[in-house]
Order: structure tokens, then C-alpha cells, then sequence
């Protein structure tokens, strides 16, 4: 069996970094939190939203201890989506590791 030395430039024998290790370990603690919020959009039916060409942006909301908003595309959003509807929520503080499952329901009470 042989052994193996380390040495730097001034030929100093270097401590075998293996003799020294130590093991960590560590654990990803994730906080639930529910929330709602309700995205109206005032008088427009969504037939007559189907129309517009406009992107319509909710008010900032909170939940839990971050800030999001929602973006609604009639006619989708980027070439060739105009035959889709397009929905994104932004995360605004974009503070930390975040993840989130979300649903998304559109009422048409016209």
C-alpha cells in the first residue's frame, strides 16, 4: 500500500485533507401557506375581452410573505398564440427559494 504526500510551492508538506474531513448534513425546511386572491376585471365580458390585443395586470397582492401579481393576455402572449389565452403569475419581491402550486379559474358573470 502506498501513501500519498501533498506539497505547495515552498515544498511544505500540505495535511492530507482527507484526515480532517467532516461530514454535514442539512435539511431544506419549506413553510405552507394557502392564500386567495380575486382578479376582476370590471366591465368586460370576456367575449369582449377576446378583442383586445391589450395585456390587463392585477393590483400587487400578498400572500404568505411574498408579493405577486397576475398578468391576463386575451389573445395570448408571444407570436403565434393568439388562438390561446394567456395567464402568468409574477413573483414581485423575488426574495428567496419559492416554490408554489396554483390554480387559476376564469368566471365569465356577464
Amino acid at each position: 500500500q502506498g501513501s500519498l504526500k501533498l506539497y505547495n510551492w515552498n515544498n511544505k508538506r500540505i495535511p492530507n485533507p482527507a484526515a480532517k474531513m467532516t461530514t454535514l448534513s442539512s435539511a431544506m425546511i419549506y413553510k405552507t401557506i394557502s392564500g386567495t386572491h380575486e382578479f376582476t376585471i370590471q366591465g368586460h365580458s370576456l367575449s369582449k375581452l377576446f378583442d383586445s390585443k391589450h395585456e390587463i395586470n392585477s393590483e400587487i397582492f400578498t400572500v404568505g410573505d411574498h408579493s405577486w401579481s397576475i398578468s391576463f393576455y386575451p389573445l395570448g402572449y408571444g407570436k403565434g398564440n393568439d388562438a390561446n389565452v394567456s395567464i402568468y403569475l409574477y413573483l414581485v419581491d423575488g426574495v428567496g427559494d419559492v416554490k408554489v402550486n396554483y390554480d387559476i379559474t376564469l368566471l365569465d358573470q356577464s
